[in-house]
């Protein structure tokens, strides 16, 4: 018998497909709802908790505080200026929507300024944690957040005069012992004697003149803190919350070594009212503004619960008055979602977005992919040839934005040579091993070749659009015969005819070198770099490493060399890079490299006001690191950027882009009402 299909199964058939289509969108639409319910319910329970504990109080005789702000002006101190002309000449400013990120790694804690915190938990502790002030992005002029306003003190003329007579007073050989710890070895022993022959000789150091009880501060930094703000859960922020997160940062328990770093210089930090807070300086240093207004504020009675163990430890514990907030801001660990949710009691202009979504995607290919799926609104390109591809593709690029930018923010990648490993000497003790090393490595053609033309050759840690860098120093040149003959002269020599240079000892010269895992960069480039040592007689072992192995390595100062990125600023103090002091600990010196005419210039840079003649000083480090190699500064990258076109009001500055992760500053990008699509 003949199938036919007939018109009366036709209409069967249309009738299924309409039953189908209405049940998925009613489907969707109670998705939809149960998220509004959600969120509405959020806001009920917060609303609950605040009447609950406004109430608790009343009970109690206690004065409540009733939320009743100060809010932000048109004063040009203010951190909202920019955004309110944004919203005053944009029509279609909107809240609203989710806005999807997505990081190469799963960040391995959320815990502020820990060993084990990333770049990938600055980003999300910027939206949730604020600082007193912030930088406009265009003029660079510092605004207003937490703090009102401000007044530095410049008392440096009383600390120096204290100094003069307090330097006279000469060092013990046991007070000398403690500045610098040498290797424990013959030739430890030999420069320690040698550097105490020399200190006898200095008289004291401003560091521990200023640190004296009686030693007058050299410079005062006074706020005045913005009334009626609260965090995330309600309680009030205050001056008692800057003194905590300051003695939190200075107190030795806590495992936060890079945040220590910065507060070297710190003497005090007093409450002079509820809304007054000053910070002394040990000496007179050049970013003594910038260490105290951008301290990122915890609050005391969050943070307080915890003991340093606990914190050091825990992976998710972020609270702050930022825009964002975690849904839990305690118990966040690896492997769980990346959402971040606008925080409603938020005290200045709301955060333009309900949700702030980072989806962990390892692979770029896959990252390439959801954008082009529309599943995440941005993309970095890691490679010039991906953006080439993106660029070509007329479907991607009729509903994306492209920026491509070189700023005075953009970092550099650099290989660091460990000087000593297990208490012993290691190679890369020797400045021209160093050297030799750089010159081993064509930057240029990696530039050129691995990244078309989309990186350039860089000479030291300082931006080249800064003040900081030496015009006048060029990159070491590709030049391997002039590396082997350095080499040579230090006893490396291909011995038995294989291709591979020996030490004196005969041990080969074979390097293994970490670097960040997955990354498909990374491994380009040091496949690059393997075939350029390979060619000098160096045998390179690579070794990608994940985020937590990576940073037990740095910690433990276990690695022959390893790769990572720095971050750059408009004035970048590279103490926590090159300094002696900072090999102690888990600190930032993590291939122990000690030059102490460059530490003296460090501190010169760090405690000279005029900037002239900082900039000067900067030139010289700058001269000093070049010479002597510490890391091979490899390149600096542009940045290739594609973007969402509903996301609006996206565009380059001076410090790069309007809003990145790193910049801490109120977020400028929105999407207009009529372009929205997720959380309705």
């Amino acid at each position: 018998m003949e199938n036919r299909f007939t018109f009366r199964d036709l209409i069967y058939v249309t009738i299924l497909i309409v039953f189908v289509i209405s049940v998925w969108v009613k489907m969707r639409q109670d998705d939809r709802q149960w998220e509004v319910l959600q969120q509405i319910g959020q806001k009920l329970d917060a609303q609950t908790r605040d009447l609950r504990e406004i109430n608790q109080k009343l009970k109690s005789g206690v004065a409540v505080n009733t939320g009743e702000q100060t809010p932000p002006t048109s004063d040009t101190n203010d951190a909202f200026t920019r955004l309110r002309k944004i919203k005053a000449e944009n029509p279609d400013y909107a809240l609203g929507d989710w806005l999807v990120d997505s990081f190469s790694a799963s960040p391995a804690t959320l815990t502020p300024n820990v060993p084990s915190a990333d770049a990938y938990t600055t980003i999300l502790g910027n939206k949730v944690l604020e600082c007193l002030v912030t930088r406009d992005p265009e003029t660079w002029e510092w605004r207003g957040l937490l703090a009102e306003s401000w007044e530095m003190v410049d008392q440096s003329a009383a600390w120096k005069e204290y100094f003069a007579k307090r330097r006279a007073v000469p060092l013990t050989e046991e007070e000398i012992r403690k500045e610098v710890e040498f290797p424990d070895d013959d030739a430890g022993e030999v420069k320690q004697q040698a550097y105490i022959s020399k200190r006898m000789f200095e008289g004291r150091r401003a560091l521990d003149v200023g640190a004296e009880a009686d030693c007058p501060p050299a410079m005062t930094c006074t706020f005045k803190l913005r009334k009626g703000v609260v965090f995330s859960d309600g309680e009030p922020f205050d001056a008692d919350d800057v003194v905590f997160t300051a003695k939190w940062i200075q107190n030795p328990e806590v495992a936060v070594p890079r945040a220590r770093s910065a507060f070297v210089e710190v003497k005090n930090v007093t409450r002079k009212s509820q809304y007054e807070v000053e910070f002394t300086f040990k000496r007179p240093y050049f970013e003594a503004f910038v260490v105290a207004g951008t301290i990122e504020i915890l609050p005391e009675h969050f943070y307080g619960k915890y003991t340093p163990q606990e914190y050091n430890s825990a992976t998710g514990l972020l609270m702050g008055s930022g825009p964002y907030r975690l849904p839990d801001p305690t118990n966040w660990s690896p492997g769980k979602p990346l959402e971040l949710l606008r925080n409603e009691r938020y005290w200045g202009e709301p955060g333009p977005f309900d949700k702030i979504i980072y989806k962990v995607i390892e692979k770029d290919p896959v990252q390439i992919q959801a954008f082009k799926n529309s599943e995440i609104d941005m993309y970095a390109a890691n490679e010039p040839e991906t953006a080439k591809v993106l660029l070509a593709d007329k479907n991607v690029m009729s509903k994306a934005e492209y920026l491509e930018f070189l700023s005075i923010r953009t970092g550099y990648m650099f290989i660091a040579w460990n000087q000593q490993r297990n208490g012993q000497a290691t190679w890369f003790a020797d400045k021209d091993v160093r050297k030799a090393m750089t010159m081993l490595i064509d930057r240029q053609k990696l530039c050129d070749q691995v990244f078309q033309g989309k990186a350039v050759q860089t000479s030291g840690p300082f931006n080249e659009l800064g003040e900081q860098d030496d015009p006048n120093i060029s990159p070491w040149p590709y030049d391997p015969k002039a590396a082997r003959e350095l080499l040579k002269a230090k006893g490396f020599e291909d011995r038995d005819g294989d291709g591979l240079l020996e030490d004196p000892d005969g041990k080969p010269f074979r390097v293994r070198v970490s670097y960040p895992a997955p990354s498909d960069v990374y491994d380009r480039v040091f496949l690059f770099i393997k075939d350029n040592m390979a060619r000098g007689g160096v045998a390179l072992d690579l070794d990608p490493s994940g985020w937590p192995l990576m940073m037990k390595k740095l910690n433990n100062r276990d690695f022959d060399a390893i790769a990572l990125n720095w971050t750059a600023g408009i004035e970048t103090d590279v103490y926590q890079m090159f300094h002696s002091s900072q090999t102690a600990d888990e600190a930032d010196n993590f291939m122990l490299y000690r030059n102490y005419e460059l530490d003296k210039l460090i501190d010169a840079a760090r405690e000279s006001l005029d900037e002239k003649n900082r900039m000067a000083v900067w030139k010289q480090v700058h001269r000093i690191v070049h010479e002597d190699q510490p890391y091979t500064f490899v390149f600096r990258r542009k940045s290739q950027f594609f973007y969402d076109k509903r996301v609006k009001n996206v565009y380059i500055t001076k410090s790069g882009l309007n809003y990145v992760g790193y910049w801490i500053m109120p977020m400028e990008y929105y999407v207009p009402s009529a372009l929205q699509k997720r959380g309705q």
